[in-house]
């Protein structure tokens, strides 16, 4: 059926659907007679129900191309700790300078050592510390990835301890995690000694956080119909949802 008063819009409909050439519509629908709901169309949504083959770039010109959120620094130089038994220390003094791969999206303060999140989403978090000179026969310690300043047990994105009688003259010690953070939250990595004054935060020391998934990716994908697994990707000239049909894209983890 097709009608047209020349100054209302084209509309095109019938009850089983519509075939142009090769490509079938169907409501808010689109696809092939083998699979007919390739595309479908959402209020600011688009969702691909299938695999997804790319012949040239998939970000468009370097104008248009995904923007990475977030850094991999080092430590710029070792820095010597005097303090109090017990006292957290924030790290800080980063830098990029001579660090194969670094980089840093503009959201870390290189000479305080805090990141704050540009947009809510899932962020992947790594931290690897070298720490020199502490005396491990009356301490422990420990390192955490701090969420907005604090230290409490109920507001950390993670932690590592290191137990009495380790190495006096240096140990690495390690933590990661995936977090969901607001926009305008803040990540810091934070050092204590359980009951050592003095020690160093050594310069051969790693940290990186990187944008996973937008929040409003995660919240359009929590209200999907069916609980079907779904993976995202976002870049700067729209949004795309993916779904592989009975089972996760490229066999990561599933979620609802």
């Amino acid at each position: 059926h097709v009608s047209s008063d020349g100054s209302a819009r084209l509309s095109i409909s019938s009850d089983t659907g519509v075939d142009v050439e090769s490509v079938q519509f169907s409501g808010a629908s689109i696809g092939i007679s083998a699979d007919t709901d390739l595309l479908s169309l959402g209020s600011g949504t688009l969702t691909v129900n299938g695999d997804i083959t790319a012949t040239g770039s998939c970000c468009g010109s370097s104008s248009t191309a995904f923007t990475p959120r977030g850094f991999y620094v080092k430590k710029d130089s070792s820095t010597s700790i005097t303090t109090s038994a017990g006292t957290w220390e924030t790290v800080a003094g980063f830098t990029t300078t001579n660090l194969v791969g670094g980089w840093d999206s503009g959201n870390l303060v290189m000479n305080t050592g805090v990141f704050t999140a540009p947009v809510a989403g899932y962020y992947y978090v790594s931290v690897t510390q070298r720490v020199d000179d502490h005396d491990p026969s009356s301490s422990y310690v420990r390192l955490i990835i701090s969420i907005n300043d604090s230290t409490s047990w109920l507001s950390l994105g993670g932690h590592t301890l290191v137990g009495n009688g380790w190495s006096s003259n240096f140990e690495s010690i390690h933590a990661s995690n995936i977090i969901s953070l607001s926009a305008s939250d803040t990540i810091r990595f934070k050092v204590q000694a359980s009951g050592d004054t003095t020690y160093y935060l050594h310069a051969e020391s790693y940290y990186s956080v990187f944008l996973m998934q937008r929040e409003k990716l995660r919240a359009a994908r929590a209200g999907a119909a069916g609980g079907e697994p779904w993976n995202t990707m976002d870049h700067a000239v729209g949004r795309l949802s993916r779904r592989r049909l009975g089972g996760a894209v490229g066999g990561g983890a599933q979620a609802g």
